[in-house]
């Protein structure tokens, strides 16, 4: 049976259940030194950016499936305060279901949800091994600055 993907602004404790498995699958994929970033996302700090307001959730699914999602902490710039931004958290797309679009989908619901919440700009971030600027491109993103990391040593 066919199902259709919806697309749909979650709330965190909805999302979770289903969300950490993909975590495992996304971290896997795109962490940058694993053994020095060991996954344990923040739950509290979560729910209580959720709180406050700041927290978007988009997600992907099928037949209650979770297939991907895009979230997004919105906050006023600290450099530019009366501009209202969303920085990109997590991106995802489950491998065994990339090439139907939903990376695409994603984005745009975020994008058009975003703006009719008054959001003025919106920042996404990708992995140098993981570039997906064509998608970004394609959605109304263009490339702004890069961004460098390292260990400190701690």
């Amino acid at each position: 049976m066919n199902y259709a993907i919806t697309l749909q602004r979650e709330a965190y404790d909805a999302y979770l259940p289903a969300a950490l498995p993909l975590y495992e699958k996304h971290w896997r994929e795109v962490c940058w030194r694993p053994e020095k970033f060991p996954l344990a996302p923040d739950h509290e700090r979560y729910r209580a950016l959720e709180k406050a307001g700041a927290l978007r959730i988009y997600t992907a699914r099928e037949a209650g499936i979770l297939l991907g999602y895009a979230v997004f902490v919105v906050t006023r710039h600290l450099h530019y305060r009366d501009v209202l931004v969303a920085n990109n958290d997590l991106l995802f797309v489950d491998p065994a279901r990339r090439g139907a679009w939903l990376g695409v989908k994603l984005l745009k619901l975020a994008r058009d949800s975003l703006k009719a919440e008054g959001v003025q700009a919106v920042s996404i971030r990708m992995k140098d091994e993981h570039a997906w600027g064509a998608i970004a491109r394609r959605v109304g993103f263009e490339p702004m600055e890069q961004v460098w990391i390292m260990w400190s040593g701690v």
